[in-house]
């Protein structure tokens, strides 16, 4: 579980840090993000005047993901939902969420902010990682009395 979330922090890490990586490494960046994010600039995050190689939606997926999957102290750990059916209560939230932003777009309604969109992902992907931490997280033979 530590590989996952190291790789996810780094995963986000080369994302934020993309603008400023030498051209070679950010074109290979760039190039990854455009094969799994549109890219749309108007949805994008930019730094330093540099748009990401995502979204901010996607942004928003990877670090809800990777903060979910970080180990910590137990008493400071999200506690993963022991229930299958809180699991799917909050990925259903989650995706609720984001279809309810992503239709009101759709329909012209209204244009959610880059911040609403990453944050919408965040709770998405913090779903994903806390249902992928439940699926690896070590399970503890019960006693039957």
């Amino acid at each position: 579980m530590t590989i996952l979330a190291a790789a996810a922090v780094g995963w986000v890490t080369v994302i934020l840090l993309a603008p400023w990586l030498p051209v070679p490494a950010a074109g290979i960046v760039y190039l990854f993000g455009s094969r799994i994010c549109h890219q749309i600039a108007e949805r994008s995050l930019s730094l330093d005047g540099a748009q990401l190689p995502v979204c901010a939606r996607c942004l928003g997926v990877y670090m809800g993901a990777a903060v979910a999957l970080l180990p910590g102290p137990r008493r400071l750990r999200c506690r993963v939902p022991r229930h299958p059916a809180s699991a799917r209560g909050v990925a259903i939230l989650a995706l609720a969420l984001n279809g309810a932003t992503i239709a009101v777009e759709w329909a012209d309604l209204w244009q959610p902010s880059n911040a609403v969109r990453a944050a919408a992902g965040a709770l998405l992907g913090a779903a994903v990682g806390l249902a992928v931490a439940h699926v690896l997280q070590p399970r503890r033979a019960e006693v039957v009395q």
